[in-house]
């Protein structure tokens, strides 16, 4: 199986061969244009075409190709950049919100698997945190999750190599595999008559405010009301300032 980024296979790409789709071959026309079918693209084409949106999906690769057949696929509600910090930023009100769109969204990947009957070895499963033996934020992180309601709770490690950390578990996690659930979501997608087109790049996108005009680097183009960039890295006319800093922490880092 051909992927778009990594030097190795994840165990999600060497065990699953996703659905396979033809490139853009003509212009079209769609209510939304998502550019990018990893789980976020996907995802978001299935829940417009279920609304009943005209939708047309691209990728310059495989579906899943890029990032998200090579995540670690849990499905969690835990952000990384930790609960206490949230708070700190954005207040013991905006920590709630983000906590409770993580969970929102657990909880929707939960549904749709039920409602498409999607075989992909779902599976509900307890999430741990941990810290370095010495380090005291767990207490401060600990009582942040509870402040925004999350099943969270001080534990004993699960692993012998880490029964010296400083360990919070995380109730109501989960994990699947990732590839088998996003080739299923596409497949429902075209079921709902809704569109996929893969092998075909993007290298233009234009917003006039009426509409916008995805325009790929085999010239045929999408004319669509709205459009939805799921690419890991921004592919839009706003990519300049991700350049901008991706270049700064290069230069940091020579």
């Amino acid at each position: 199986m051909e992927i778009d980024c990594a030097k190795t296979l994840s165990v999600w790409t060497d065990t699953f061969k996703v659905s396979e789709f033809d490139s853009l071959k003509e212009n079209m026309e769609a209510d939304v244009c998502i550019v990018g079918a990893g789980i976020s693209g996907i995802t978001c084409a299935y829940l417009l075409a279920a609304a009943g949106k005209k939708v047309i999906v691209l990728d310059d690769g495989i579906i899943g190709g890029g990032e998200t057949g090579n995540t670690t696929a849990h499905i969690t509600s835990v952000i990384d950049d930790r609960f206490s910090r949230m708070e700190k930023i954005h207040g013991k009100e905006g920590a709630q919100i983000a906590s409770q769109s993580q969970r929102a969204a657990v909880y929707e990947i939960e549904k749709i698997i039920k409602k498409e009957n999607i075989l992909c070895d779902f599976k509900k499963v307890d999430g741990y945190l941990f810290f370095g033996a010495d380090d005291t934020l767990f207490i401060d992180e600990h009582e942040a999750a509870m402040r925004v309601g999350m099943e969270v709770e001080i534990s004993n490690s699960p692993l012998k190599s880490f029964r010296d950390h400083n360990t919070l578990k995380f109730s109501g996690q989960a994990q699947f595999h990732v590839l088998k659930y996003i080739s299923a979501l596409a497949d429902a997608i075209v079921r709902m008559n809704g569109k996929i087109f893969t092998g075909t790049f993007v290298n233009s996108i234009d917003d006039n405010k009426e509409n916008v005009i995805i325009k790929t680097r085999s010239g045929f183009c999408v004319n669509t009301h709205d459009a939805v960039i799921a690419t890991n890295s921004p592919v839009s006319d706003y990519l300049a300032i991700h350049k901008a800093v991706r270049i700064q922490d290069l230069c940091h880092r020579i």
